[in-house]
């Protein structure tokens, strides 16, 4: 999968065509997993990410991620 240009493009991605540009939005993503999709989000432009998950394992994976990309616009709760 690739955000080049600012777009959600690449293998599997069948939402790409009826979503309109994140360039500036802030987006929530409810069930988010490990963050992976926001991480997506951010690079084609989202201004801000938030993403919910209850899954414990899953907030450590977006938490040790999180430490070594260091990014301030991109968080996800439990």
């Amino acid at each position: 999968m690739s955000t080049q240009n600012g777009d959600l493009t690449g293998n599997g991605n069948r939402l790409e065509p009826a979503l309109e540009s994140l360039a500036g939005k802030r987006v929530l993503d409810v069930g988010c997993g490990n963050g992976y999709h926001c991480w997506r989000m951010l690079g084609a432009g989202a201004a801000e990410v938030i993403g919910i998950d209850p899954t414990p394992l899953f907030i450590l994976q977006f938490k040790a991620l999180q430490r070594y990309l260091n990014q301030d616009h991109i968080h996800v709760l439990y």
